[in-house]
């Protein structure tokens, strides 16, 4: 059971006040995004710097932008403009730079929470296309020089097939990628 009080929740660069009044004794959360985790393997032989990591879809799969009504007289509602085929993690501030630098032969996780048609109100789930590819891309720095690699391209159909079968990103669930970043020409 809870109690009346204020909680604040900051969760994707948003701030949520949940003001309940009086005592509650149910409550029902859905969980709406989804988390691609980059694990980057630097194997270059030098430092690396990484501005940012992009995640591409042939068809607009990606949440551009969403409107949250946490509770009405109707209950939750939820708008979404389904309208991106790509999201982007950039990396900013680490360590007053806009890039993280990764030591050769070392590894760095990143994670980018994102937003799918998967489960929102007066949506159906966005499957992937026949044809549909991912492409993880990333921006690099060598030496005073800005490059844009590609890491990884792969049919989502291999991604359906190691989700059982399951054609589209679902809520709740965390897509991990193991990426290496070899010796740049």
């Amino acid at each position: 059971m809870f109690r009346s009080g204020i909680v604040k929740l900051s969760y994707l660069g948003a701030e949520v006040q949940i003001k309940p009044e009086g005592e509650i004794s149910t409550s029902d959360f859905k969980h709406l995004s989804s988390l691609f985790r980059y694990t980057l393997h630097n194997n270059t032989g030098t430092e690396l710097k990484v501005k940012n990591i992009t995640a591409t879809m042939t068809s607009p799969l990606f949440v551009k932008h969403a409107s949250f009504c946490p509770y009405n007289k109707l209950g939750f509602t939820m708008t979404a403009e389904i309208s991106s085929n790509s999201s982007t993690l950039k990396f900013s501030n680490v360590n007053n730079n806009d890039y993280a630098t990764i030591a050769n032969n070392e590894s760095y996780d990143a994670f980018m929470p994102f937003l799918t048609g998967a489960g929102m109100k007066n949506s159906e789930n966005i499957t992937f296309a026949e044809d549909e590819k991912l492409v993880i891309s990333a921006q690099i720095i060598v030496g005073d020089e800005e490059k844009d690699i590609t890491l990884l391209t792969i049919d989502a159909s291999q991604i359906a097939a190691a989700n059982n079968g399951v054609n589209y990103f679902e809520r709740g669930k965390r897509y991990w990628f193991d990426l290496h970043f070899d010796p740049i020409q």
